[in-house]
């Protein structure tokens, strides 16, 4: 007797599926959030040793924005590339 194979999902349909694609979101969403929060606490601990206001604080934010958009970039392309987008 043979037995019936159930088809193997390939790991190319990882965010085809509406859990991959809310993992895809969240995923976003930790590459923007964890940045901006590591750069921000940077900049306001700077700022208060160097005694400048705000200085330091708009400079992490900008490397984290710079930061973010990369990788997420990054990750939308692979997505969108394994999605057969």
């Amino acid at each position: 007797m043979q037995q019936e194979q159930s088809p193997k999902k390939s790991p190319d349909a990882k965010y085809t599926t509406p859990f991959g694609l809310l993992a895809l979101v969240g995923e976003l969403g930790f590459m923007i959030a964890v940045p901006l929060l590591v750069m921000a606490f940077i900049g306001v601990k700077l700022d208060k040793w160097l005694g400048h206001s705000p200085l330091f604080l708009i400079i992490g934010m900008v490397i984290a924005a710079i930061v973010s958009s990369v990788l997420v970039l990054q990750k939308v392309y692979k997505a969108s590339k394994d999605a057969g987008l």
